[in-house]
């Protein structure tokens, strides 16, 4: 415990608590990249020969359209994926996806029609 003792003018002491570091807490899952291609997500290689001489592999997108405008994103560095809203190329808003159950949710949610 590194509280901080303040002693007082009349003798007594206020006890300071340390402060806690605020750390954030990433709750997304990795999901593996077979598992998204299972799920309909399509590769696109990029050729970027500035990345892969970088990271020593080839640079890819790996997406799926979900709805107009809505693409869900998988990240070859995370293993994590994104739903983004965009409006021609710009990106309006993102939503993190939690896990893989979390991922087919939301596909469905997106790509199945009203009874």
């Amino acid at each position: 415990m590194n509280d901080t003792i303040r002693h007082n003018k009349d003798g007594g002491f206020t006890v300071i608590p340390e402060k806690q570091p605020i750390t954030k807490i990433n709750t997304m899952e990795a999901i593996n990249y077979q598992e998204v291609i299972d799920l309909g997500f399509k590769r696109e290689n990029m050729n970027d020969l500035n990345f892969e001489q970088e990271n020593g592999y080839g640079w890819f997108l790996v997406t799926m359209k979900l709805y107009k405008g809505i693409v869900a994103e998988w990240s070859c560095e995370t293993r994590t994926v994104e739903i983004v809203r965009y409006k021609k190329n710009d990106v309006q808003q993102r939503l993190q996806v939690s896990n893989l159950q979390n991922l087919k949710n939301h596909i469905e949610f997106f790509t199945k029609k009203a009874r």
